[in-house]
């Protein structure tokens, strides 16, 4: 019987993925908007299900509270937030993803490595990786809804030699990375982690709001 809840689980995993997928595609049209966001909350009540089925993740009340928190937020800002205002939230969205992509990767070390599990390869590797790509997109987002929101100057922010440290900063995560893998231990994943917030918000800053 587990083997069976075990295949289900992977399968609805799948699905929702690829529901995802069709969904994004979608929301590149307007014609086809709608639809596209109907597919992709379907993949998310999919993946939600699978995921309370697999009691190892986490339990059924977080999960639940969770839930009717995001769903409280996202009806909240969707009825409020005027259409010329949907860029800085689409930022603001995007920044979330990437937060949380972050945040999962860096507990699931610290998980692994508080159990003493050894860390097999890829996923030492999936894990920085998550770790860089989302804190990149958090603090790139953060920038740029701060621009659009007029916070932060629209014009772009620049500085000499602004592309020199851009360069001695990605050396840096990737040498951070690189330790991650080798099994360095959480201070140089912690360090990978400020170093592609760093990097994140240092991308954006030269951008104009208008672009």
């Amino acid at each position: 019987m587990p083997d069976v809840r075990t295949t289900v689980i992977a399968v609805s995993y799948i699905v929702a993925s690829v529901l995802f997928i069709f969904g994004l595609k979608q929301l590149s049209s307007p014609a086809t908007a709608r639809a596209g966001n109907r597919l992709a909350a379907i993949g998310m009540a999919l993946a939600l299900v699978a995921t309370l089925l697999d009691r190892q993740i986490v339990s059924f009340w977080t999960i639940a509270i969770g839930t009717l928190i995001g769903a409280a937020v996202g009806i909240y800002f969707g009825r409020t937030v005027q259409m010329t205002a949907m860029p800085q939230m689409v930022a603001l969205f995007n920044g979330m993803g990437g937060a949380t992509a972050a945040l999962v990767s860096v507990a699931e070390y610290l998980r692994l490595t508080r159990i003493g599990a050894p860390i097999p390869l890829g996923e030492s590797t999936s894990i920085v990786l998550g770790t860089a790509i989302g804190a990149v997109s958090f603090t790139g987002s953060i920038i740029a809804f701060g621009k659009l929101q007029e916070i932060l100057p629209g014009k772009p922010l620049q500085f000499p030699l602004q592309r020199v440290v851009n360069g001695l900063i990605l050396l840096a995560l990737v040498v951070f990375g690189g330790f991650v893998v080798s099994g360095a231990g959480t201070s140089a994943l912690w360090a990978l982690f400020a170093a592609a917030l760093l990097l994140g918000a240092m991308f954006v800053l030269p951008i104009g709001g208008g672009d």
